[in-house]
């Protein structure tokens, strides 16, 4: 004799989908994904809502649903910090699908202070490849949760602004962000 199945009802169990929901800050739309306990990407501005949920699909393999509930708290931290009264998050990044170097510059890269930067270098010396400071930028331009770990505050190492993922404009965007934590760009 075969069991009848119990209909779940409710809300999913945290892991079990991807929510995503998006607000405008001062420096455009955000869009911002979870999976109930981790931010597993953050979009900028740029991205349109369906690029992002692209990436949302290729990044995992659970289902993907629109829920600007299910985010809220962590759009509440994210608005916090665009207003000056949060300098970190309470929240992590999922990076569980990245590699072991991925992880480590990602890693270090979110030590990084509000208010201070890092270069390349030290993201490569911190992973543990000192030689390996252009790898680290290239993990910098693919960080797949922007302001939650702080790519914006990694320079050259002359000083200069460099990098961040999508070319002039993103360094503008940079410099906007660097600025509102008082870092002269």
């Amino acid at each position: 004799m075969m069991k009848k199945s119990k209909a779940t009802t409710g809300t999913p169990k945290p892991g079990a989908v991807v929510s995503y929901g998006s607000f405008d800050s001062p420096i455009g739309t955000i869009r911002v994904a979870s999976d109930g306990k981790n931010v597993v990407a953050l979009g900028l501005g740029s991205e349109s809502e369906r690029d992002f949920r692209n990436r949302l699909s290729s990044l995992t393999s659970r289902p993907v649903l629109r829920s600007d509930k299910a985010v809220k708290p962590i759009v509440a931290e994210l608005r916090q910090y665009f207003e000056g009264q949060r300098k970190s998050f309470t929240f992590s990044a999922d990076l569980s699908d990245l590699t072991s170097f991925q992880r480590k510059v990602l890693k270090a890269a979110a030590r990084i202070p509000y208010g201070q930067t890092r270069t390349y270098a030290w993201l490569a010396r911190q992973a543990k490849s000192p030689r390996a400071f252009r790898a680290a930028g290239q993990v910098m331009a693919r960080n797949p949760v922007p302001l939650i770990i702080p790519c914006h505050r990694v320079i050259g190492s002359s000083g200069d602004l460099c990098g961040f993922g999508g070319g002039t404009k993103a360094l503008s965007l940079k410099r906007k962000l660097l600025a509102m934590e008082g870092i002269p760009g």
